[in-house]
C-alpha cells in the first residue's frame, strides 16, 4: 500500500528542485540570447517587442499594439508607446495601411525582418547544439510542460503577469 506521506515527500521535492532548475536554465539561456543580441546591436526589450508581433494574425493598429505591450512586458502607457517610438525611429517596424481601409497597422520593415531573421538563426543555431543530445520527446514534454506551468501560472497568479 502507498503511503499519501510518500506522494507528499516526492512532490515537495519536485517544488524544491523546480524553481532552481528554471532558475538556472533562464539565466543561462538568457546570457545566450543576449549574446546574439549584442552581436546584432538589437537592445533587449527590442527583441521582446518582435517576439510580441510576432504573435498577431493580423498585424495590429499602433494603439492595440502599445496595449499589448503595455499589458504583456509590465510597461505603463509612456514607457509602451516611447519603447514603439524608438523601435520605429530604429527604422525596424513601421506603421502600414490596411488593406481593408481601417486604421494603419505595425509592421516589420525590411531591415526589421532581416534583423529578426539574423537573431533567430543565431539562436536556432545555439539551441539546436544544446538540445541536440536530447530524445526530441523529452524536448516535447519539457515544452508542453513550461507552456501548462506559464498558463496555470498566469490563470492562479493574474498579478503576476
Amino acid at each position: 500500500m502507498t503511503s499519501d506521506t510518500s506522494t507528499t515527500d516526492t512532490t515537495a521535492a519536485s517544488v524544491r528542485a523546480l524553481g532552481p532548475a528554471l532558475g538556472m536554465a533562464e539565466r543561462t539561456l538568457r546570457r545566450q540570447l543576449v549574446s546574439v543580441l549584442a552581436e546584432t546591436g538589437t537592445p533587449v526589450l527590442t527583441w521582446y517587442v518582435f517576439q510580441r508581433l510576432s504573435v498577431f494574425d493580423l498585424a495590429p493598429t499602433a494603439a492595440a499594439f502599445r496595449r499589448d505591450l503595455r499589458e504583456t512586458m509590465d510597461l505603463d502607457g509612456t514607457a509602451a508607446a516611447g519603447l514603439l517610438d524608438e523601435i520605429v525611429a530604429a527604422g525596424l517596424m513601421h506603421e502600414v495601411s490596411d488593406p481593408a481601409g481601417g486604421e494603419a497597422r505595425i509592421a516589420r520593415t525590411a531591415a526589421g525582418e532581416e534583423r529578426e531573421r539574423r537573431i533567430r538563426a543565431s539562436l536556432a543555431a545555439g539551441t539546436g547544439e544544446l538540445i541536440a543530445p536530447f530524445d526530441p520527446k523529452d524536448i516535447e514534454t519539457t515544452i508542453r510542460t513550461l507552456t501548462a506551468l506559464t498558463d496555470r501560472a498566469r490563470t492562479l497568479h493574474p498579478d503576476a503577469q
